[in-house]
């Protein structure tokens, strides 16, 4: 393996207490915190090889944390999502089309958001990934029933009263069985 140039990191007194003060606090990203001992150690006088060795990361990636220190200072200490990963499927036209199709008069299903969405944007997204997108919108649910969605009209009233009146009317009594019986006779 070539020999590499030997590379350090120098820290002012400030520098050096508030790195320690990151590698101590439990409350701290676990990778933030092996960052600031990588700078301290580099500090003390060690070579990326034997901190390398020391912290059990590849060398390349030390390199890169000293790169960073270097460009950025305190903030290249933090890891940097925002350019990585997978760009979310929902977006903010997607989560106003679906609160607009949830103010409507009937309920929704996860099954039925996902294919409205799939039918007008064009993309697929599963019943799984609309539930956990409606419960971070902070929707919460019961399971579907039928409720009538308005008061009825005085005529399905009337209709309807009338038609329980029949079924009280109709009623079997003892009586009613005595004057079959006759009548069957």
């Amino acid at each position: 393996m070539p020999k590499r140039a030997r590379r350090f990191i120098g820290l002012s007194d400030e520098e050096n207490s508030t790195l320690r003060a990151i590698e101590q606090n439990p409350h701290m990203n676990a990778k933030v915190r092996l960052r600031a001992q990588v700078l301290r150690l580099s500090n003390q006088g060690m070579s990326l090889e034997q901190i390398s060795e020391h912290v059990a990361r590849n060398y390349e990636t030390l390199r890169r944390t000293f790169d960073r220190w270097e460009e950025e200072g305190y903030i290249g200490l933090a890891d940097h999502y925002e350019e990585h990963g997978q760009k979310p499927v929902i977006t903010d036209d997607i989560k106003s089309f679906m609160e607009a199709k949830l103010k409507e008069q009937r309920c929704w299903t996860c099954d039925q958001l996902s294919a409205a969405i799939s039918e007008g944007y064009g993309v697929k997204v599963g019943a799984e990934g609309i539930r956990k997108r409606l419960k971070a919108m902070g929707y919460s649910w019961k399971r579907g029933r039928f409720v009538p969605a308005q008061r009825p009209s005085e005529k399905d009233l009337e209709h309807h009263k009338a038609a329980l009146d029949t079924l009280k009317k109709g009623r079997w009594r003892k009586s009613c069985f005595t004057s079959i019986r006759s009548a069957l006779a």
